[in-house]
């Protein structure tokens, strides 16, 4: 009797060892892949305004017709970008929301960067170009805006792909959103870096929280440079010079690909 029991117990306790082997009460948790946190694969480069949307306009007499209009320089700036990237980095795939004087909705540019798929384990970055202005012609400088911390980005919702599905349904939103306001800020700094190197004459504005509809609603990591004031006299007649723009287009290259460094 005692050796029918103490073997039963022992077959039991030998069972119960091979289904915990097999079926583990507790899962082992897979680490979840930050898409924010991954290489960057895809760069969207974003002209300001456009079409019937002139953006800032200015009257200088040393302009092209006496006026600077904003929505010319940052196509001009954008397609210059384009270029020193793709012979720089032929292996990063650059996109453009325009890349002629046409009129694009802000929602239209945010959707055109969310839908965008990266690939598996790489990420997309989008950098917007603007021209800034102000009523007092003394303001000066460049700066770059990033989303206000706060704003939360809700990543899936109805109308969600597949491929949008396996790369947010395992994390939180909360989770999400602090590693995207991570990322904004890393290119933000990188691009401060970059543009703060190459014109040190210039004044540097710092990197701001701001609540602008395409780095709210693109889902990426973004930024907008405001390559400076169309309103302050030197910045306009910097804004002139083929050499500047050569200059400014070859600095936001720089600060794109720091950023890119630091994601690989």
């Amino acid at each position: 009797m005692g050796f029918s029991n103490g073997f039963r117990r022992s077959g039991q306790a030998f069972l119960l060892l091979i289904c915990l082997q097999c079926f583990p009460l507790v899962a082992t948790p897979t680490p979840s892949v930050i898409p924010f946190e991954q290489p960057v694969s895809l760069i969207i480069l974003d002209a300001g305004h456009g079409g019937q949307d002139p953006g800032a306009i200015s009257n200088w007499s040393f302009a092209p017709n006496g006026r600077l209009i904003e929505k010319d320089l940052a196509l001009e700036l954008t397609l210059m970008v384009k270029d020193r990237l793709s012979n720089l980095e032929p292996s990063l795939e650059i996109l453009l929301t325009r890349d002629a004087d046409r009129f694009m909705a802000l929602d239209e540019r945010a959707a055109f960067a969310r839908r965008m798929d990266p690939g598996l384990r790489n990420s997309a970055i989008l950098v917007s170009i603007h021209a800034n202005s102000a009523t007092s012609a003394d303001a000066s400088g460049f700066e770059i805006l990033m989303k206000q911390l706060t704003k939360r980005v809700l990543f899936l919702d109805a109308e969600s792909e597949n491929w949008q599905i396996v790369r947010y349904s395992s994390i939180s939103n909360t989770m999400l959103n602090q590693a995207l306001n991570r990322s904004n800020l890393l290119l933000g700094q990188s691009m401060q870096a970059a543009l703060g190197a190459a014109f040190p004459q210039s004044r540097n504005r710092g990197v701001k929280e701001q609540d602008v509809w395409v780095l709210n609603a693109s889902g990426v990591t973004s930024i907008l440079v405001e390559v400076g004031f169309i309103s302050n006299a030197q910045d306009a007649k910097d804004m002139v010079s083929l050499a500047w723009k050569h200059s400014m287009a070859e600095a936001i290259v720089r600060g794109i690909l720091e950023y890119v460094r630091l994601s690989r």
